[in-house]
């Protein structure tokens, strides 16, 4: 049977009278015959959520209070979708997507610092969640939108955004093996300019302050010397590791280092890796280190 505009009227309050003296059950009953009529009043949507969430069924809650929020997002309602949003968030926390709606209105409101803190939320249950490819989505909506000097430092880390690459690149060249690595690396750079190639390298970081002793070296040796392609070339230095890829894209050099994070990684667990393209990256030798030392992947 339908109702008409009286009858609707008449139902609304009547389950509005029993919602405010507690009995939801009822006023549970009269939403859901009228719910059809109401679709699109977010106001009836969120106390629809109340009345579930008054008789326990989060499930159905979360639903109707996740379309009043998408209402309020349209008629740009910004404070009352904020209100309901990090309700939301609270009943479902290990729900992404809130965290992201939220950064946009704190955006919308003109709050920034705010909403990079709802983006930083998203990024850290992303990575707890394992969907480091979320993470990545997110943390490069951040530096797309030019948000990332209000980013906690160890996301910007993740960014590749590192105030120390000048010491990180002073320290590089106190390796005993980089003077070698360096020639080669300079003739790749001049080979490349001559034919059009493309090349990659990996550097490779103990962080710590334990250097490799003769047993590890010789270790690292083998995984390497296993790993790579005949054509590779790759120099062990003290705490780090120079790994060049002669006419490898980055795509390619990603596999390698890939590769290289997984069988290194079964036996070191204080390494970090960098990489960099040539030309995508740079030109100059220094240009390109300093360049892979921006770069961490998630």
């Amino acid at each position: 049977m339908l109702l008409n505009s009286r009858e609707l009227a008449r139902k609304k309050r009547e389950m509005l009278k029993l919602f405010y003296a507690r009995n939801f059950v009822k006023a549970l009953q009269l939403y859901e015959e009228i719910l059809v009529y109401i679709e699109s009043d977010a106001e009836m949507r969120k106390i629809g959520g109340d009345l579930y969430l008054a008789v326990g069924n989060t499930s159905l809650a979360l639903g109707e209070y996740r379309k009043a929020l998408q209402l309020w997002m349209e008629g740009a309602n910004y404070e009352r979708a904020r209100v309901l949003a990090q309700k939301i968030a609270h009943l479902a926390p290990d729900d992404l997507d809130i965290h992201s709606t939220v950064a946009e209105i704190y955006l919308k409101k003109g709050d920034t610092k705010r909403a990079v803190l709802e983006m930083s939320k998203y990024v850290d249950k992303a990575l707890a969640q394992g969907k480091k490819d979320l993470a990545k989505f997110m943390l490069e909506r951040i530096r797309r939108r030019g948000l990332t000097e209000y980013l906690p430092d160890r996301l910007k880390q993740l960014l590749g955004i590192n105030q120390d690459i000048e010491k990180y690149f002073e320290e590089v060249k106190l390796e005993p093996e980089y003077k070698h690595f360096n020639v080669y690396l300079r003739k790749e750079i001049a080979r490349g300019n001559r034919y059009n190639r493309s090349f990659s390298f990996i550097l490779i970081h103990r962080n710590r302050e334990k250097a490799f002793d003769t047993l590890e070296k010789n270790t690292i040796r083998e995984i390497l010397t296993e790993a790579l392609r005949e054509a590779d070339i790759f120099f062990i230095g003290d705490k780090w590791l120079f790994v060049l890829l002669p006419e490898t894209n980055k795509y390619g050099a990603m596999h390698v280092y890939d590769r290289l994070k997984e069988v290194l990684g079964e036996q070191f667990l204080d390494l970090r890796f960098f990489l960099a393209n040539f030309p995508d990256d740079g030109l100059s030798d220094s240009e390109l280190i300093k360049k892979a030392l921006t770069y961490q992947e998630i």
